[in-house]
């Protein structure tokens, strides 16, 4: 819920549309959830580690607490890839 209010708020500045996708598939031992958005992207200089965002570092301690991890691809828009073990 946080990725998608977080696209609709700041993704598509000035824009009439944009897309939102979302995928979740199961492999053989882990949860691969995947968010993308084709908006604006990240800010230029982002660093995943110096977030100030509370709903992003909600996301992160929680997916943290799941033992999993993000990845965050900011070069078409904004991506996110949410791994984590599927046996929970």
């Amino acid at each position: 819920t946080e990725l998608i209010s977080n696209s609709i708020k700041h993704a598509f500045p000035g824009m009439d549309g944009g897309r939102i996708s979302l995928s979740l598939k199961k492999t053989d031992k882990n949860i691969i959830y995947t968010f993308s958005d084709n908006g604006i992207g990240l800010p230029g200089g982002f660093d995943i580690n110096a977030i100030d965002s509370m709903g992003l570092k909600l996301i992160f301690a929680l997916v943290e607490q799941i033992n999993g991890n993000v990845k965050v691809d900011h070069k078409n828009g904004t991506g996110y890839v949410i791994e984590f073990p599927g046996n929970q």
